[in-house]
């Protein structure tokens, strides 16, 4: 169950020709960078966490390194009406009425959706996908509107978002046109049925994933299966299917994260509400199909108490020599550990990572590396194992387990509800949430080096997105905030 507390890759392509008219909105961001020609040699970053295994690691990065980043600053700042809760996305070399632009992508939480040019925070178009007004106090102003991370598809020339009044949009990716036939009602009853977590995009397929919107109202936590092509709601995994059951909400930020290769769909749930709080596939770890078809679930150990969510996505890594594997955080503070392929049979590790006493969430996704062949776990609450700060583990063969590597104690602690990181560069970068910045540390050793400062004025709870050069951060101070060399 969401709680007021818990509010709180890359891959290269040219954009196709748009022939529709722009959509635009006179604004002017805040500052201005100087101006650069759009590069086709740039990347893209086309999802949460840079791709399907929401690993958060951008792996082509080179201008960011742990010799350049303490020269970071402030390049422009974009204005919008709300907060904004998702990360950005970005696709370079755009074809928009204007010419070739590298764009970056973000929504707030009343409902607009802009494309910004990445260079110069430059409005290129604007949409409102629509927003609810609710009583629920989970959000800022009590407005719901765009929360769940967007997703671009290059071969369609398309970019999928969802509005606060639960419709899935498909717009041309350079004039935010919505596409004919779109968009798709996943609810009717957005304030009570919400989509929170990213939405995922393999082949002609998309998966959202619908959490509480209000709590302890009647709703459905769900995996939602959209054809592009169709468009059509063609697929369902409901997680407490049972007849009068409700509750089961899949809110992690990340949605679901997709093993392509294996047809595989994971995802995280939420509790039940009333008794037992673990009824049908609550407070679980799933593993689906790509139609959605159950395959194994595991509802492991928690420590007592209630509200026990998984407020957070699997991650998909693989070591040499190890399985396949997923780490996944829940509420009770505890990181879990599990091989894809023995779901079922529990987890094979899990580390206490927050104290057995705290009253605070554990949510959020870590970050895994596969340059370090390390993950890294944002924390804010000190414990007799971990600090406040950013946590590295690192796992090698045989063991296959996770052992602590470095914990680097920075920022202020409790109640923070730090974002999840991202790792490029040799560099693994967080937002600290309610501290209202955001920092950069050496993936290897752990040293801090850079700061975002006083810059931002309002909570930063979703990770950063650093490509080309550029570290974007999404707060609700209704800014987004993008720092370069």
């Amino acid at each position: 169950m969401r709680s007021v507390a818990d509010s709180t890759r890359l891959r290269r392509g040219i954009g196709l020709l748009a022939g529709i008219l722009l959509a635009t909105g006179a604004i002017v961001p805040r500052a201005i960078a100087t101006d650069r020609a759009a590069s086709g040699t740039l990347v893209d970053w086309l999802t949460y966490g840079g791709s399907l295994s929401r690993t958060g690691e951008n792996p082509n990065e080179t201008t960011l390194t742990p010799t350049t980043v303490g020269s970071l600053s402030q390049k422009w700042v974009y204005k919008l009406a709300g907060a904004l809760s998702n990360p950005p996305v970005e696709a370079a070399a755009v074809s928009t009425p204007s010419g070739s632009r590298d764009l970056v992508f973000v929504g707030d939480e009343r409902g607009n959706f802009a494309a910004l040019d990445e260079h110069t925070g430059q409005l290129v178009w604007k949409r409102n996908l629509g927003g609810e007004t609710t009583t629920c106090n989970l959000l800022p102003s009590d407005q719901y509107g765009i929360t769940a991370a967007a997703v671009i598809d290059r071969l369609s020339n398309r970019i999928y978002e969802i509005g606060g009044t639960g419709r899935l949009y498909a717009l041309v990716l350079g004039t935010g046109a919505v596409v004919p036939g779109w968009p798709v009602v996943l609810t009717t009853s957005p304030t009570h049925d919400y989509a929170w977590g990213a939405l995922g995009l393999t082949g002609g397929s998309i998966y959202a994933v619908m959490g509480s919107g209000c709590d302890n109202a009647p709703y459905h936590g769900r995996v939602v299966e959209v054809s592009t092509g169709t468009p059509a709601i063609v697929a369902t995994f409901y997680v407490t299917p049972t007849a009068g059951a409700s509750g089961g909400a899949i809110w992690g930020w990340g949605g679901a994260s997709v093993d392509v290769g294996a047809g595989a769909v994971y995802a995280a749930t939420g509790n039940a509400i009333g008794t037992p709080q673990n009824a049908g596939y609550s407070e679980a770890v799933l593993r689906l199909t790509t139609a959605l078809g159950l395959v194994a679930y595991n509802q492991p150990p928690l420590l007592p108490g209630s509200d026990l969510d998984f407020g957070s996505t699997p991650v998909l890594f693989q070591v040499a020599g190890c399985p396949t594997q997923f780490a996944v955080q829940n509420k009770d503070g505890a990181l879990f550990l599990y091989d894809r392929d023995s779901v079922g049979s529990g987890p094979v590790q899990s580390v206490q990572v927050l104290p057995s006493t705290s009253p605070l969430p554990f949510v959020g996704l870590p970050a895994w590396s596969d340059a370090t062949q390390m993950l890294y776990v944002s924390n804010d609450v000190d414990s007799s194992s971990f600090k406040h700060g950013m946590i590295a583990f690192s796992e090698t063969a045989p063991s296959c387990t996770l052992t602590e590597r470095w914990n680097t104690v920075n920022g202020p602690t409790h109640v923070n509800e730090p974002s999840p990181p991202t790792v490029a560069g040799d560099v693994v970068y967080n937002g600290d949430g309610k501290g209202n910045q955001v920092f950069a540390y050496n993936a290897t050793t752990g040293a801090l080096l850079w700061s975002s400062g006083t810059s931002i004025t309002g909570p930063a709870f979703s990770p950063p997105t650093v490509v080309n050069g550029m570290v974007f951060v999404a707060s609700w101070d209704h800014e987004l905030h993008a720092y370069g060399l």
